[in-house]
């Protein structure tokens, strides 16, 4: 392998080991949500599409038929399952002193590049998909609001430190094996210089 193509090696490996480590986490909010009652429900938590896992949770939620709650990893439990065939992933929000629970349905996957998405309104058993109850009555369905994030990527999208100090380390290589290579030539060329000098009869 010549020197040139080692130093291309390098640089390319160096470049995707930095794009690979990025993250995937979004944090999403709950924007305009309101339940049949009149009560709210806001705040935000961050989903991982690529783990399936939500973490850093803060959901809000005003009196109305349910007194007011906040669902927190201090008192709750969060997760996202299949509950029926046509539909999204249902985002659970379960307190774990109690039978409640709060149930978002969005009407399209929660992925990396983030955006705006609408809450499925008209879910399986009656909208069972996006409700607060306690298990579950009483019962107060979701009437409007949707998921949204600020940025349209995930906020954790920069390289790395290792892959960074990776490229860096790729770059210093690839100069040096170039500078090498030249090196060489240099000395191959003044070599051959030398032998002609030398041996003048030797030319054709």
């Amino acid at each position: 392998m010549t020197y040139k193509l080692k130093a291309l090696v390098l640089l390319t490996s160096a470049f995707l080991s930095a794009h690979t480590g990025t993250a995937s986490t979004v944090n999403w909010s709950l924007d305009g949500i309101a339940f049949g009652d009149g009560a709210t429900a806001s705040g935000n938590f961050d989903w991982d599409a690529a783990s399936q896992s939500i973490s850093n949770w803060n959901i809000n939620v005003t009196s109305g038929v349910l007194s007011a709650f906040s669902y927190t990893p201090v008192d709750s439990t969060a997760g996202a399952f299949l509950q029926a065939a046509g539909y999204e992933k249902t985002y659970f929000f379960s307190d774990t002193g109690s039978t409640r629970e709060l149930r978002l349905t969005p009407l399209a996957p929660l992925t990396d590049q983030g955006g705006t998405i609408a809450i499925n309104l008209n879910t399986f058993g009656g909208g069972s998909g996006s409700v607060e109850c306690f298990d579950c009555s009483p019962y107060r369905p979701v009437v409007s609001g949707s998921f949204t994030t600020v940025n349209a990527i995930p906020t954790a999208s920069a390289p790395e430190p290792a892959p960074v100090a990776l490229m860096g380390l790729g770059v210093l290589a690839a100069v040096f094996l170039m500078r090498k290579f030249a090196a060489g030539q240099s000395n191959l060329q003044g070599q051959t210089l030398q032998t002609s000098l030398a041996n003048p009869g030797a030319r054709t």
